[in-house]
């Protein structure tokens, strides 16, 4: 264990107004910082202090504390000095907004209490314009959390009655609170022009309204609205004219206008973020928005939602879409309008495979889904879509050609699907990266599938210049479609294999096996990892 630095106990911030308000119990802390052996904080590395924001992980958090210690260390030094008149305050040579750089990484409780570090920090903290409030911080063990809770309040309360600027805002409470007050803080950092803004409400067994002055907020350019799957109450009149980026997370939709209305109140919209929300009693979900760029649908994995998607239609009319994400049980059905700018899609249907009933109509509109993708260039191909589609019978005839489609993953576990798998290559002409990212089964490996593919062997791999087989095994299935594969891509460059999960002995007999076989490509690399 190398030195350890002295201990720091900060009593709150040096505002009498704020120590008032919040007292001791909340703003009370003890940092306990301990030095790496052999390292050492020297002026010439404060500087890279300046990382980029979005790093803010927890190890950096440790260090930037550490050398906020250094520099109150480091002032102490020099002030002594400075009484002798030998040194001037090395402290006065860090910009302010270097500063305020390196507090937009920490919790608004730590970047308050900096005002103790010393006469220089006093005010630094009143100009930072990203603050993130995270109530857990506050709380203490069992027992005390309603004190807590109260110091929480008031904390907040006295810290938002400072004219800060504000240009990102993060809010995340959990428990019982005011929901008046709740409101109160909300429109009063709307009032500050907040740009990103961040709120995470989570009220047991309360039902919280987000305040009107939200949905006419001129400056948001990004917003995040997360509750425990409470209703998402929105007024009639919304204009969100700035606001590119909405992510929506655990939020119950109560109907079908609601909804629509928020999303075309957006003009400038590019990003829309669907994450664990509930459609109840919805006939429809409509996402019209013409500057739409990025659209994920992420669904809970949850049978209660499975019932409520059989009865909703998916409505997407976003013709300059670049990229899709939808992770979902099969709806009652989409209508999606043409999205000729689509770069990239990941599709991963959920279903319930005891539902026998209901196993050719999820085919049907499964098959209806990937139609839309038809300009895609990248795809991604998830767990259940494969088995939704092998419901679909004669598959390959309603499927779409993916004339731009040049790079195809699948990331499914190829079982009993590998005619699905087969079928999609089928009319994917101008593939040129093909990945398999969790191997095949050995339940259903006859290899007699793959057969097939001599059949159409002129179409297929034309253009293919590299592939990646993961998990491989050596099973007969995959054994045969990489054969078929080196046999038939006259432009291939490269296959990557990873058989990591065979033994020793096992994977050298694979590897020479695979080694011996015939290649229509004499550039062709074969690598294993």
């Amino acid at each position: 264990m190398g030195k350890a630095f002295p201990k720091t106990t900060i009593e709150g911030p040096t505002p009498a107004t704020i120590r008032e308000g919040v007292g001791m119990p909340i703003m009370s802390m003890t940092m306990i910082v301990e030095e790496e052996e052999g390292s050492k904080v020297d002026e010439e590395a404060t500087p890279s202090l300046t990382a980029k924001k979005g790093k803010g992980s927890t190890y950096e958090v440790i260090n930037v504390l550490r050398n906020l210690v250094e520099i109150v260390e480091m002032e102490e030094s020099v002030s002594k000095k400075q009484n002798t008149g030998t040194e001037e305050d090395v402290i006065s040579d860090l910009p302010g907004d270097i500063l305020q750089h390196i507090l937009s990484f920490l919790p608004v409780k730590c970047v308050v209490a900096t005002s103790c570090l010393s006469k220089r920090w006093r005010y630094i903290w009143t100009k930072v314009q990203v603050v993130d409030f995270e109530d857990v911080l506050f709380y203490s063990p069992i027992g005390e959390e309603p004190e807590r809770r109260k110091n929480f309040m008031n904390f907040v309360d006295k810290l938002l009655s400072f004219p800060i600027m504000l240009h990102k805002f993060s809010f995340s409470l959990h428990g019982e609170f005011d929901e008046s007050l709740l409101q109160t803080w909300i429109s009063t950092v709307i009032e500050r022009k907040v740009q990103h803004l961040s709120l995470t409400i989570c009220l047991f067994g309360q039902s919280f309204v987000f305040p009107s002055s939200l949905y006419g907020c001129g400056s948001l350019i990004s917003l995040k609205l997360e509750m425990n799957n409470s209703n998402l109450e929105v007024p009639t009149l919304i204009f969100l004219p700035n606001l590119k980026t909405l992510h929506l997370s655990f939020i119950t939709f109560p109907d079908d206008s609601s909804t629509q209305n928020l999303f075309s109140s957006c003009p400038v919209l590019e990003e829309l973020i669907i994450d664990n929300c509930k459609c109840i009693d919805m006939k429809k979900l409509c996402i019209s928005v013409t500057t739409l760029k990025r659209l994920t649908l992420d669904s809970p994995y949850d049978e209660r939602e499975e019932k409520e998607m059989v009865g909703c239609v998916i409505k997407i009319y976003a013709a300059n879409l670049i990229s899709f994400r939808c992770r979902s049980y099969v709806s009652g059905d989409y209508d999606i309008g043409h999205l000729s700018s689509l770069v990239d899609a990941e599709i991963n249907l959920l279903h319930n495979p005891l539902d026998k009933d209901r196993m050719e109509e999820t085919g049907i509109v499964a098959c209806k889904l990937l139609q839309f993708m038809s300009n895609v260039k990248v795809l991604k191909i998830c767990n259940g879509t494969f088995k939704c589609l092998s419901y679909r019978k004669d598959l390959l005839r309603y499927l779409p050609t993916f004339h731009n489609l040049i790079h195809l993953e699948v990331n499914s576990k190829v079982i009993d699907t590998i005619q699905v798998l087969i079928d999609v290559l089928q009319v994917s002409p101008n593939l040129e990266h093909l990945v398999l990212t969790r191997g095949f089964c050995s339940y259903f490996d006859t290899g007699d599938d793959v057969c097939m593919l001599n059949t159409t062997r002129s179409c297929l791999f034309v253009h293919l210049k590299a592939a990646a087989f993961m998990n491989f095994e050596g099973y007969k299935t995959e054994s045969y479609l990489l054969k078929f594969l080196l046999e038939n891509a006259r432009v291939l460059e490269k296959v990557a294999i990873e058989c990591s999960n065979l033994s020793p002995k096992k994977m050298q007999r694979v590897m020479k096996l695979i080694l011996m076989l015939p290649k229509l490509s004499e550039s062709c690399v074969i690598e294993f990892f």
